[in-house]
């Protein structure tokens, strides 16, 4: 199917993908993550399986970034980012995409 506009076949793309059966056995279990290690750039980024994403979020992806920048000012204003985040998603309900990652309806 053709679309006259190419963003609105990128946001359909996008709709089927999220709305697809998830492969991993894991993300079928409703966890986060993937099965290997990837990079965003030149930057490894782990994505070991969590039960709860603003777990996964805080520690694979913020913390790991933190911990990557070593700079102390950063690191102080991440901390405390991380130590309020679960207000942050308080009330919202998070699923995962096929490909483990998150999804909010």
């Amino acid at each position: 199917m053709r679309h006259p506009d190419r963003s609105e076949w990128i946001l359909d793309c996008l709709l089927q993908m999220h709305l697809a059966e998830p492969l991993a056995e894991e993300a079928k279990a409703g966890k986060f993550g993937f099965p290997v290690k990837n990079t965003i750039g030149g930057t490894p980024q782990p994505n070991d399986w969590s039960g709860d994403y603003v777990q996964f979020f805080r520690e694979k992806r913020l913390g790991h970034q933190l911990r990557l920048a070593r700079d102390g000012t950063l690191s102080s204003l991440g901390k405390q980012l991380m130590d309020n985040l679960d207000s942050y998603f308080e009330g919202e309900l998070i699923s995962t995409t096929p490909d483990g990652n998150q999804a909010w309806p």
